[in-house]
């Protein structure tokens, strides 16, 4: 009798263990986080003073870039990466936030304060905008600076490959995505949002105002599959002068 209990608790114990052994990988397929972004590692911190002056920091505890501000008043861009998120902040209006190498990645980025920049170009990469509260502003295309790019405000696409293979975005938050390109000229948008599937949730807003004389919009939202389920608002204002854009396209 004490052999056979033995034998039903170390099967029990087995079956304990491959139940454990299989969640563990479950887990670990929710989130595929880069070990390297940037070329940071977790908690490292980078200060950018200008193309040829830089300083690389490491903190423990990273919640945030925006009050590196203040003990570096002379920086333009300030990166940070901690826990799969990416912290970004700059002061320069003109700068595309370029994310390469982690093409099939998971990765977070995290909106601390109201902040314009022209664009986001992450090649393939699945990302999540937090907005926390905040408005991030994007005035021009992903090809301003990366001829490589298709000429979205959110560029996902992989080169030389269709929508449905670009990474998928997703917006939450009770913030805002603001795209602006009226102003831009040839540097205004061609998309709004490019990428494999878009999924709008929480209370995130998206407010989308595309096209101008020198810059004819296609689509503002190019995606194989689009969820919005946000209590947050949706605003679509397209200006064209010769051709009829999409709002969006399902391809």
């Amino acid at each position: 009798m004490k052999k056979r209990n033995l034998i039903m608790v170390g099967i029990l114990f087995f079956l304990l263990a491959i139940t454990a052994l299989f969640f563990v990988v479950g887990a670990a397929d929710i989130n595929d986080y880069p070990d390297e972004v940037l070329g940071l590692k977790d908690g490292n911190v980078r200060v950018i003073y200008s193309a040829t002056s830089s300083e690389k920091l490491h903190t423990k505890e990273l919640n945030g870039v925006f009050s590196y501000t203040k003990q570096y008043p002379k920086a333009t861009e300030i990166y940070g990466y901690k826990d799969g998120t990416l912290y970004y902040w700059t002061n320069n209006e003109k700068n595309v936030l370029y994310i390469p190498g982690i093409a099939g990645k998971d990765l977070k980025l995290r909106v601390e304060v109201d902040m314009t920049i022209a664009a986001i170009y992450a090649p393939g990469v699945n990302l999540t905008i937090d907005t926390g509260d905040r408005t991030l502003t994007l005035t021009r295309n992903s090809r301003y600076k990366y001829k490589e790019a298709v000429g979205a405000s959110i560029d996902l696409s992989r080169p030389n490959t269709v929508s449905a293979e670009s990474g998928n975005l997703v917006i939450r938050g009770e913030g805002k995505i603001a795209i602006d390109t009226t102003g831009t000229g040839a540097d205004g948008a061609e998309y709004g949002l490019y990428a494999g599937n878009v999924q709008i949730l929480e209370w995130a807003s998206l407010d989308a105002r595309m096209g101008n004389r020198k810059k004819e919009v296609s689509f503002v939202i190019l995606t194989s599959e689009l969820t919005i389920d946000t209590l947050g608002a949706i605003s679509i204002n397209v200006t064209s002068f010769s051709l009829m854009p999409y709002l969006l396209s399902s391809c």
